[in-house]
Order: structure tokens, then C-alpha cells, then sequence
């Protein structure tokens, strides 16, 4: 599959999740039921659901946990400089 195509569908199911945020299953490895994850082609595109709005926090190669600092940076809420 050209990465061309992939990187296209990503972001066609990035866009539709917008419209059905609670499609994706919740990721299973961390049973938080705001973490969900949907299925492209062989990576895993995980993200937040809050208040009806999803940010996108990876895409990831299936069969990798989203574990460790990296992805425990990203799975927490953004900071606020208020």
C-alpha cells in the first residue's frame, strides 16, 4: 500500500470521527472509555473523546501498546496557561 494512500485514509477517518466520536472501540490495553481507537490499514489511530470534541493523540503500528513515557505524555489532557 503506497504511504500516499495510507496518510489519505487516516485522515478521512480522522475526519469522520467529528461526526461519530464514539465509533472507535476503547483501547483495550487502557480501559479509559474517553481513550478510543480506530483501525487503518495496519496502524492504529488512537484518540481522545471529550465534550464531543477528539483530538488525536497517535497513529500507531498495530501490535504496539501505546505504553511508556512517550504515549503517557500524550494520552494526558493538554496543560492551560491561564
Amino acid at each position: 500500500m503506497p504511504a500516499a494512500s495510507v496518510a489519505s485514509k487516516i485522515r478521512k477517518t480522522s475526519r469522520l470521527l467529528n461526526q461519530f466520536p464514539l465509533r472507535g472501540r476503547i483501547v483495550p490495553e487502557l480501559g479509559d472509555d474517553e481513550i478510543r481507537e480506530r483501525f487503518v490499514y495496519s496502524y492504529r489511530l488512537i484518540y481522545r473523546v471529550r465534550d464531543q470534541s477528539v483530538l488525536i493523540v497517535a497513529v500507531i503500528l498495530s501490535g504496539i501498546a501505546p505504553m511508556g513515557p512517550p504515549y503517557d505524555r500524550l494520552m494526558r489532557p493538554p496543560k492551560t496557561n491561564f
